[in-house]
C-alpha cells in the first residue's frame, strides 16, 4: 500500500473549518490584520525617516550636469551657479504645457532619470511635434488656397480676355460654363460648393472693378515716377452723341525710356477752353501730378485749345508759365495738304468725284459685286472704293490709290452701266472719262505720296526728334522732283494715255485743256511753302533734335566746337530764364512766373563738354533715349542740366496720334448694340485693355484687390462631406 500524500497548505489558504466558523474566522482575521497594519505603520514611520535623512544627504550632494545641455536640445538652466537654480523644458514651456518640466515649476530634480522621464512623456512628444503639425496644416491650407488663387485669376483671365477682344461682360457665364464642359481644372473646385460659382455678370463686374483699380494704380505709380510729364488731349463725340474728352500722358522712365500712357476718356460737360483746362488739371491733381509737373501739351489745334487768351493751352500755362503747347504734327501736315488743294478748283472737283463715287457704290451690293467681276477679268485688284474722311489724316491718298489702281475697271463698268440707262453712271463716266481727271489722278499720286510717308512718320508712338528735320527735308526734295513731270506716276501717265488720239487704255477720253505742268507746280509750290511755314526750323522742337548728337563723327574739330549752340541757345532762353504771364479777367489783372528750369551758364559749358565725351567713348547715337540712357548711367552728375532738355525732350508732345487711337478703341467699345453703357463702365473697358502691365502682373495684382475689397465666402468655407459648404470655426 503506497504511503499517503502529504498536503502543505499555502499560509493565506483557508482550512475546511474557516467555512463553518465564518464569522469567528473573519473576526480574528480582522485582529490579526489590524495587528498587521500597525506594525507596518510603524515600520514605515521608521523607513520614512531614514528615507527623509537619506534624500537630504543625496539632494545635497546632486548638481545639474552641464553635458545634459549638450544632450537634451529642450533643456535649460535658469539662475545657474546660485542656489535657486532650476531646469526646465523650453519647448513645453513655449506650447502651454502644465508638468514638471515647465518653467514655472521650477524643477530642482536634478537626476538623468527625471529627463528621460520626460523625453517619454505625452505632453513633451505633443509639445516636440506641434511646429510640425503646424507646419503640415500651414502647408494643406495654403496648397487648398493656392487652388482658390488659381480658380479666381482664372476668371479674372476670362474678364480680360472679354475686354481685350471687345465682347460684353454678359458673355462670362457662357465662357465659364464652356471652360467647365472642357473639364479645366483651375475652376472645377468651384464646383464643389453649392452656393459660390463667381459666374454671375455681377461676379464679372467684380473682377473688372479690380482689374481697373489695378490698371489705374499702375498709371497713377508711372506718372508719379515721370520726373515731368505731358498732356495730350482732344475732343470727339460718341454714338450715344456723348461729348467726350480723351487725356493720354507722355512719361519718362529713370531709364529715360518714353513711353505714351492712356489717362482717361471723361465725359466733357464744358467744352470751352476754361472748361477743358479745369477737367484737365482737376484729372492729373487727383492723380498727384502738380501743374508744375506739367511740362507740355499736345492738342489737334482746334481754337478751344490753342486760343491765345482763352484757349486750354493759354490757361493751363497760367499755372506753369514754362508749359509749352504743341500743335500735332500730323494734323498740321493735314492741314498743309487740305489747304493746298483748297486753292485749286481743280483739285477741289478733283476730290469731289471721288467722294461721288464712293457713294454710288456704298449704296447698291449689285454695283459692286458688278465692278468686282469686271476687275477679276481685268486683272485689276478687287478693291473697293473708300471714303474720303475729314478727320482721318491718309484717307485721301488710300481712296486716291484705289481709283487710280482700279481706273480700267471703273471705267468699263461705267460704260456698261451707261449703256444699260443709268443716269448716275453716265453722270460719272463723264466727269471720269476725260484727261483733266485721269491727269490730276496720277499727279496726284506722285504729289501725296512723299506727305503720306511724312505722315505715318508722324504717327509713329515715340517720334525721334532727330529724324523731324530730316524727314520734313526729305520730303520737300521729294516734292520738288515731282515739278520736272519725271515721277513715277507722272511717267506712266505719258504711256497709258495717249493725248493725240484721246484713248486711255483702250477708253475713249475727252480732251481738255487743262495744264497739268502749271496745276503741279502751283500745287507743289504752295505745298511746300505750307510745310515750310508750320514747321519752321527755330522752335523749340526743332531746337532739341540736336540733343541726339547725331552728325558729331563727321565733323572738324571747329565744327565740333561750334556745332549745336545756335539750338542750345533757344532752349536756354526759353529754359533758362525766368517766366512770367500775366492775364486779365473779371476779377482783376493777375500774373504768375515760375523760376528757370535749367542754369544756361552751366548747361552751354556741359554742352561743349558732352560732345567730346560722347565722341570719345564711341556711345552709339542711332537711337535718342538709348544715347541719354548711357549718359544718365555713367555721367548724371556731370551733365544735370542737358539731362533735364533730354528728358523735356523726349516727354514733348510732338503728336496726338495717341488720342485718335483712343477715340477708335472708345468707338470699338461702345457700339450699337452697346450704346447703354455708362461713361464710367467704358472707362474702366479702356483702362483694362490699354494698361501696359503685362497680363501675369495685372491679374495677380487683381486677385489681391479681389480679396480685400470684402471678406470672400471662398476664402472662410471649407468643403464639406457631402461637397456643401461649412464655415471654418
Amino acid at each position: 500500500m503506497p504511503p499517503k500524500k502529504i498536503i502543505k497548505l499555502l499560509p493565506n489558504q483557508g482550512k475546511l473549518t474557516q467555512f463553518m466558523r465564518k464569522e469567528t474566522i473573519e473576526s480574528e482575521d480582522d485582529i490579526n490584520n489590524n495587528k498587521q497594519v500597525n506594525e507596518r505603520d510603524a515600520d514605515s514611520e521608521s523607513e520614512t525617516e531614514n528615507d527623509d535623512s537619506q534624500t537630504e544627504k543625496i539632494r545635497k550632494i546632486r548638481k545639474f550636469q552641464k553635458k545634459w545641455l549638450t544632450l537634451y536640445s529642450w533643456l535649460r538652466l535658469e539662475n545657474e551657479g546660485n542656489d535657486d537654480e532650476f531646469m526646465y523644458c523650453h519647448v513645453c514651456t513655449d506650447h502651454k504645457k502644465v508638468n514638471g518640466m515647465n518653467k514655472i515649476s521650477k524643477n530642482k530634480n536634478f537626476q538623468h532619470s527625471t529627463l528621460t522621464r520626460h523625453v517619454k512623456s505625452a505632453d513633451h512628444k505633443l509639445a516636440i511635434s506641434a511646429p510640425c503639425l503646424k507646419e503640415n496644416m500651414d502647408f494643406c491650407q495654403k496648397k487648398q488656397t493656392t487652388k482658390y488663387d488659381d480658380a479666381i485669376k482664372t476668371l479674372l483671365a476670362c474678364v480680360d480676355w472679354l475686354v481685350s477682344e471687345n465682347l460684353p461682360l454678359s458673355k462670362f457665364k457662357s465662357l465659364i460654363d464652356l471652360l467647365h464642359e472642357l473639364g479645366l481644372d483651375n475652376i472645377a473646385i468651384l464646383k464643389s460648393f453649392s452656393n459660390i460659382n463667381y459666374e454671375s455678370e455681377f461676379s464679372a463686374s467684380e473682377f473688372l472693378d479690380s482689374l481697373s483699380k489695378v490698371a489705374d494704380t499702375h498709371l497713377n505709380e508711372s506718372l508719379s515716377a515721370s520726373p515731368m510729364v505731358t498732356v495730350m488731349s482732344d475732343e470727339s463725340t460718341d454714338i450715344s452723341n456723348t461729348k467726350r474728352l480723351v487725356i493720354y500722358a507722355q512719361v519718362i522712365s529713370d531709364e529715360m525710356k518714353p513711353s505714351t500712357l492712356y489717362v482717361n476718356n471723361m465725359e466733357c460737360t464744358d467744352a470751352t477752353g476754361k472748361g477743358i483746362a479745369a477737367s484737365l488739371l482737376n484729372e492729373f491733381q487727383q492723380r498727384g501730378v502738380p501743374a508744375s509737373k506739367i511740362m507740355s501739351m499736345g492738342s489737334d489745334g482746334a481754337s478751344a485749345m490753342t486760343g491765345k487768351q482763352n484757349g486750354a493751352a493759354a490757361m493751363m500755362q497760367r499755372q506753369n508759365p514754362h508749359m509749352v503747347n504743341v500743335h500735332c504734327v500730323a494734323h498740321r501736315l493735314a492741314l498743309c495738304t487740305s489747304q493746298a488743294a483748297s486753292k485749286n478748283s481743280h483739285l477741289q472737283a478733283h476730290q469731289q468725284i471721288l467722294t461721288d463715287l464712293f457713294y454710288y457704290f456704298k449704296g447698291s451690293s449689285k454695283r459692286q459685286s458688278k465692278l468686282k467681276e469686271i476687275q477679276n477679268i481685268l486683272d485689276d485688284p478687287c478693291l473697293a472704293i473708300k471714303e474720303i474722311h475729314s478727320v482721318r489724316w491718309l484717307s485721301y491718298f488710300t481712296a486716291l490709290s484705289t481709283v487710280q489702281r482700279t481706273l480700267d475697271s471703273l471705267l468699263t463698268y461705267l460704260g456698261e452701266a451707261d449703256g444699260n440707262k443709268d443716269p448716275k453712271a453716265a453722270g460719272l463716266r463723264k466727269k471720269i472719262a476725260n484727261e483733266s481727271f485721269i491727269s490730276i489722278t496720277y499727279m496726284m499720286m506722285d504729289a501725296m505720296a512723299p506727305v503720306t510717308i511724312l505722315s505715318q512718320f508722324f504717327q509713329t508712338e515715340n517720334v525721334d526728334l532727330a529724324l523731324v528735320k530730316v524727314k520734313i527735308d526729305l520730303c520737300l526734295s521729294d516734292l520738288e522732283k515731282i515739278k520736272g513731270m519725271g515721277s513715277h506716276h507722272l511717267q506712266a501717265l505719258k504711256e497709258e494715255l495717249d493725248v493725240q488720239t484721246g484713248f486711255f487704255k483702250g477708253h475713249s477720253i475727252k480732251k481738255t485743256n487743262l495744264n497739268l505742268k502749271k496745276l503741279t507746280e502751283e500745287f507743289i509750290d504752295t505745298l511746300k511753302e505750307n510745310i515750310i511755314a508750320r514747321f519752321p526750323s527755330s522752335d523749340l522742337i526743332s531746337a532739341f533734335s540736336i540733343l541726339a548728337l547725331r552728325p558729331i563723327s563727321f565733323l572738324s574739330n571747329e565744327e565740333l566746337s561750334s556745332f549745336g549752340e545756335g539750338e542750345i541757345d533757344t532752349l536756354c532762353k526759353f529754359y533758362g530764364e525766368r517766366r512770367t504771364v500775366e492775364w486779365s479777367d473779371e476779377e482783376g489783372s493777375h500774373r504768375n512766373s515760375s523760376e528757370a528750369v535749367i542754369s544756361a551758364e552751366e548747361t552751354k559749358e556741359e554742352w561743349n563738354l558732352l560732345k567730346r565725351v560722347v565722341l570719345a567713348e564711341h556711345y552709339p547715337r542711332n537711337c535718342f533715349w538709348k544715347l541719354w540712357n548711357l549718359i544718365v548711367t555713367y555721367h548724371k552728375e556731370q551733365f544735370p542740366n542737358l539731362i533735364v532738355l533730354a528728358q523735356l525732350a523726349l516727354t514733348s508732345a510732338v503728336h496726338t496720334a495717341g488720342c485718335e487711337r483712343g477715340f477708335s478703341m472708345q468707338n470699338q467699345i461702345l457700339t450699337k448694340l452697346r450704346n447703354r453703357l455708362t461713361v464710367d463702365t467704358q472707362g474702366k473697358l479702356m483702362s483694362v485693355k490699354m494698361c501696359t502691365l503685362g497680363r501675369k502682373d495685372l491679374i495677380q495684382r487683381a486677385l489681391g484687390v479681389w480679396k480685400t475689397e470684402k471678406k470672400r465666402r471662398l476664402f472662410s468655407l471649407r468643403e464639406g462631406p457631402s461637397g456643401s459648404s461649412k464655415s471654418v470655426s
